[in-house]
């Protein structure tokens, strides 16, 4: 599959199969940029990561995020991902709540309905409260 990145060819969501992903598919979300590319919809998200937010945003657009989730810090690359062509990965930390400090590490992933032109990301993010602030 990174094959397909590098040609500058973008895979499918078929080609990525849930079931190949096993747990991983639970920190996983999709957005769909074929609306607006600069504020991209949910399609779906995956339960652990949907865990990490205090409200469900299914089917919300990023801009409905609060910054301090791990939702909005996974996705916080998307315009460079569209610009650059290519997935991205990134880590960081973030204040979550009354004073937790949260590492998080995530990739958004371009995706195409047609293998050229990008339709959907696909994104994938796991963190860790580190300490009190």
């Amino acid at each position: 599959m990174a094959r397909s990145w590098r040609g500058g060819r973008f895979p499918k969501l078929e080609e990525i199969v849930r079931g190949a992903l096993g747990e991983i598919w639970n920190d996983c979300y999709v957005l769909d940029i074929s609306e607006t590319p600069d504020d991209a919809r949910f399609k779906s998200i995956g339960q652990d990561i949907a865990h990490t937010c205090d409200e469900d945003f299914a089917s919300s657009r990023v801009s409905d995020i609060p910054k301090n989730t791990l939702l909005h810090q996974s996705t916080s690359q998307a315009a460079q991902v569209l610009e650059k062509l290519v997935p991205i990965s990134m880590g960081g930390k973030f204040e979550y709540g009354a004073g937790l400090i949260v590492l998080f590490r995530s990739i958004l992933l371009p995706l195409s309905d047609n293998k050229d032109d990008i339709h959907l990301l696909l994104g994938a993010a796991n963190s860790r409260v580190l300490a009190e602030n």
